[in-house]
């Protein structure tokens, strides 16, 4: 394949990411989709299904959510 329709695919592919993610597609929203994405990949698995069942939301929120989370789960131990 062609690194010109290589990238043609790919950017296709971003397009979608963006358009599914709900987030704006600037330099911001990019960003906040990668670290959002990043995060939520290395979370442990019960805080993962935590921020997941809290649905769409943005990387503050997230951040927030995970950390109220942690708290109320040291909390209780």
């Amino acid at each position: 394949m062609k690194p010109q329709h290589s990238f043609v695919r790919l950017q296709r592919c971003l397009e979608q990411w963006l358009l599914v993610s709900g987030f704006d597609d600037d330099k911001d929203g990019l960003e906040a989709i990668i670290l959002g994405d990043q995060f939520f990949v290395t979370c442990d698995d019960d805080l993962r299904v935590f921020l997941k069942e809290k649905g769409k939301m943005s990387l503050k929120v997230m951040l927030i959510q995970a950390q109220n989370y942690i708290e109320a789960k040291e909390s209780s131990e």
